[in-house]
């Protein structure tokens, strides 16, 4: 089975290419979107607080402190 010939990911090993060029990035935000984070939360304080109190691990923890503790 032969491989194909790959090109050299470096040209200078003491100073390596960074990032994108400009028309890979466009081409990239064409294919994907753009790349941002959305500050808006759908879920709110009380629902967060709600889902770590489901969590199984916290549970077990809560049961296994109030054990420990000594009357």
């Amino acid at each position: 089975m032969d491989t194909p010939d790959l090109p050299f990911m470096y040209t200078d090993p003491t100073n390596p290419p960074r990032g994108l060029t400009t028309d890979q990035a466009l081409q990239s935000r064409r294919a994907h979107g753009e790349n941002y984070v959305d500050d808006k939360s759908k879920n709110g304080m009380l629902t967060a607080v709600w889902g770590l109190l489901k969590e199984p691990m916290l549970l077990l923890l809560l049961v296994a402190a109030r054990v420990d503790i000594p009357e």
